[in-house]
């Protein structure tokens, strides 16, 4: 993915590649848009013109990703080399040395900027990215003093800010910036802006300890998805016939770790917190936060399914440290309980509630189709043997051995430590599917011997998930037993 070859294209070849990698950006490949455009970047006759816009339609798409930035920043520079003083471009500039960690780049960019005359917002806010997060807001709080600029433009200002005041822990300087969001005129930003408020407001409540309150927005949404009409097509994959495997990251089992490894394989799909659907595609107000919550089984026709699994008991430790931090959307209501009770009250308030992914019922069910109830993995991977799982899966499908680093690391230490034999027993009732079928073992980590481990394509048509009752069963020798008959 590196710009830096020197090379030369036909210029159909540019065209070619530039319109290319615009599709698949679209399509939100971003990886795939890079593989696409490194050649264009690398060719001495391309325009500079031509990289700005690949700079900027990446920078829309990069989120927090730093390979993504480390490839834009190559690219404006680049464009900045060859001529281009447009202060978006360099504000990107600066945007993506800030975010990869090069701050002595950022700021002598951010100076460049300064000495523009007269300074307009987007020095300030160019300048900010520079700043520590203290001066960063006032340097925020210049630019947005500063007019005439559109309410869209206002919208991500007010977004940096309300990240910079929760950097310096101003929590009540964080809630007025949510104010200033929802004060936004009307516009096609509008529904962007108020999902930015109540984000920002719902996290600050939290850290406020204004616990009620944050439990009336966590309950007003709950109601308020559950009631609404999703719009919008089916979700679409580029070059669907050319993946070969499909990967479903079921939070927290060590999937940033295995995207991170595989990312590049063009023939992977990662569907993200996503899941497999005979049915319409949906979305499912109660798992995560992806819309829509499941894709066609189409997308995975040919292919071998993927997925990783974590010992439960770990797992929901790090669940409850991991809502503490505060979660919109489909986590606020465990968000709230996990700022509202120890671990032992957490885990009581889980077993006795219907609310949401990984309240009582089955936490891996991503596994399964969403209205069959189906099994449509054929491999799954153990999070605390990752590297030792994928070794096997990916020599067994002809992948190459992935060296897996470890993403979202948690620092739980012995989970043991965390719980009581009446805890352990209270999971045990709860979660007793997935114990079962997976072997999860307080003590010993796995048991040996458990239905779904490693190659489970053997397993298809054999065990199947009920979504309206959340029980998993599986057929032996010809009849169904409940997943409280397979052996410890």
């Amino acid at each position: 993915m590196s710009p830096d070859c020197e090379c030369e294209l036909e210029l159909p070849e540019v065209w070619r590649r530039l319109l290319v990698g615009e599709e698949r950006l679209a399509a939100g490949n971003v990886f795939e848009a890079i593989e696409m455009w490194a050649p264009v970047v690398g060719d001495q006759r391309s325009s500079p013109e031509n990289l700005a816009a690949i700079a900027e339609q990446l920078s829309r798409h990069a989120k927090q990703d730093p390979v993504v930035w480390s490839f834009i920043a190559d690219v404006a520079q680049v464009a900045v080399d060859r001529g281009i003083d447009d202060v978006g471009i360099i504000s990107i500039l600066c945007t993506a040395y800030s975010k990869t960690g090069r701050t002595d780049r950022a700021e002598l960019i951010a100076n460049r900027l300064a000495l523009r005359e007269p300074w307009d917002w987007r020095s300030w806010y160019a300048k900010s990215l520079a700043c520590s997060p203290i001066e960063r807001i006032a340097c925020l709080r210049a630019a947005l003093a500063l007019e005439p600029f559109e309410a869209g433009q206002a919208l991500g200002l007010f977004s940096e800010l309300g990240e910079a005041y929760w950097d310096c822990e101003d929590w009540r300087g964080a809630l007025g910036i949510a104010g200033m969001l929802k004060r936004l005129p009307p516009g096609p930003w509008s529904s962007t802006a108020s999902r930015l408020a109540e984000d920002l407001e719902f996290r600050a409540r939290l850290r406020l300890g204004e616990l009620d309150t944050a439990e009336a927005m966590a309950t007003r949404y709950r109601q308020r998805m559950r009631s609404a009409t999703v719009t919008g097509g089916p979700l679409e994959f580029a070059d669907g016939a050319a993946r070969k495997f499909v990967f479903i990251h079921i939070p927290k089992t060590g999937g940033a770790s295995m995207i991170s490894a595989l990312g590049g394989d063009h023939r992977v799909l990662n569907l993200g917190h996503r899941y497999l659907t005979s049915g319409a595609p949906g979305h499912d107000p109660d798992y995560f936060v992806n819309v829509p919550s499941s894709v066609s089984r189409d997308v995975a026709q040919g292919s071998k399914v993927f997925t990783s699994v974590r010992n439960i008991y770990p797992f929901l430790y790090s669940h409850y440290e991991w809502c503490k931090k505060g979660f919109w959307k489909a986590l606020a209501v465990h968000s709230v309980w996990a700022n509202r009770y120890d671990f032992a009250s957490y885990l009581a308030k889980l077993a006795e509630n219907d609310q949401n992914w990984v309240s009582k019922g089955m936490i891996f069910f991503p596994m399964f189709d969403g209205v069959s109830g189906e099994l449509v993995v054929d491999w799954i991977l153990r999070t605390e043997h990752l590297q030792q799982d994928a070794d096997a899966m990916c020599f067994a499908w002809g992948l190459p051995t992935p060296v897996i680093p470890h993403a979202n690391r948690n620092t739980d230490g012995d989970y043991r430590r965390r719980y009581t034999p009446a805890m352990v027993d209270l999971v045990e009732k709860t979660w007793a599917d997935d114990i079962r079928l997976f072997g999860f073992d307080f003590e010993r980590g796995y048991r040996e011997g458990a239905p779904l481990r490693g190659d489970t394509a053997g397993m298809k048509g054999r065990v199947r998930y009920d979504p309206a009752t959340r029980i998993a069963d599986i057929r032996s020798e010809g009849r169904l037993m409940g997943a409280g008959d397979i052996p410890n």
